[in-house]
């Protein structure tokens, strides 16, 4: 990312940019990446970064704090930071002034405590490199570091497909984009319950909502440690899942759940819950033993030898054997037995001849 940056995605960035341009080789009419939620853009950078066959026209970010969003202005007008070392006394100057400016950005989360801006009482220090330099020494090496990174991603910055917007997500809308999602986590993000809550929580997926209105062409990933939708027309899909090492420098600190979804609009489908049943063209009495399906499974139960398993598929070859079961065998490494025969109850889905 830019600046150290708290909560940031600089450990999945790669991994959320592969997700980003296997969707956008998927559906070849998305022509924009998005993110409502910039904050140092990590993830941004590596989809701009990546974006060697410009599958993408634009790349908008936007982001309502504004010790983020003056110093992206200023980087978009090939502004570049001053490197001079920050004493105490300077410090605690920035940390008095309330009015918000891109150097003190570019200080603020270069040298705050844990990637916050201006955290801590004195400008962050590397513990290792102060036994060699004095702290105010550090200050200006770790800001000539930066700088130079940068000044690295000017091109990208300055480029006419770089837009930089200050505006709440509410207000936001989109068209032909892939449009990623890191809002703050409502469930364990303890330092963003003062300016996100349950409420603009709802109220983001109601937004999302109307973001996947088929007429828009678009597509959603969103960041979270944990579904949190419960808007109707709306279905979350898991796609990545991890512990991540995050805040190692505490010293109880702990991984950090990390989940990534697909959110995808189900409104006006003919979908509908029926426990052991079959829908659309197919009902279960039409089923034959040999002949084969592709079956799209929302939600299920799989019995093994060893127990159960609940979880979600897409596309599984299945093979009837007359009753309420189906038996298939797959590869997935998301079973205990991947290649094992399993005995699979559709609890809701849709299935169709292949």
């Amino acid at each position: 990312m830019p600046l150290p940056y708290h909560a940031g995605k600089s450990k999945l960035a790669k991994t959320i940019s592969k997700m980003v341009y296997k969707k956008a080789e998927e559906n070849p009419s998305i022509k924009n990446y998005a993110e409502p939620f910039s904050g140092m853009a990590r993830v941004g950078i590596q989809v701009m970064e990546d974006d060697k066959n410009k599958v993408f026209k634009k790349y908008i970010f936007s982001d309502v704090n504004p010790t983020i969003t003056v110093l992206f202005k200023a980087l978009k007008k090939g502004w570049l930071p001053k490197t001079g070392a920050i004493t105490q006394k300077k410090w605690e100057s920035y940390k008095k002034n309330k009015k918000p400016s891109a150097q003190k950005s570019f200080v603020g989360y270069t040298l705050g405590f844990g990637g916050q801006y201006l955290g801590g009482s004195k400008p962050c220090a590397n513990k290792h490199s102060v036994k060699t330099h004095s702290v105010t020494d550090w200050t200006e090496i770790m800001l000539k570091r930066k700088k130079k990174y940068l000044k690295g991603l000017q091109p990208y910055f300055k480029s006419s497909k770089f837009m930089y917007k200050e505006k709440s997500v509410f207000d936001l809308d989109y068209k032909d984009t892939i449009i990623y999602c890191d809002p703050p986590y409502v469930a364990t993000a303890f330092r963003a319950k003062k300016i996100w809550d349950k409420e603009k929580e709802k109220k983001l997926w109601d937004t999302i909502k109307k973001w996947l209105e088929p007429s828009k062409n678009n597509i959603v990933i969103l960041s979270n440690s944990k579904r949190t939708n419960k808007t109707k027309g709306l279905r979350v899909k898991k796609i990545y899942e991890d512990d991540v090492e995050y805040g190692s420098w505490k010293k109880n600190w702990k991984k950090r759940k990390e989940m990534i979804f697909e959110v995808v609009n189900t409104s006006g489908r003919k979908t509908r819950k029926k426990r052991g049943g079959v829908f659309k063209d197919i009902a279960l009495n039409d089923i034959k033993v040999g002949q084969r399906y592709t079956v799209t499974i929302t939600s299920y139960h799989a019995l093994f030898p060893t127990g159960s398993f609940r979880g979600t598929f897409e596309r599984i070859r299945l093979h009837s054997n007359g009753g309420r079961h189906f038996h298939f065998s797959t590869t997935t490494t998301e079973l205990p037995r991947p290649n094992a025969p399993v005995s699979v109850s559709i609890v809701e889905g849709e299935l169709q001849k292949v």
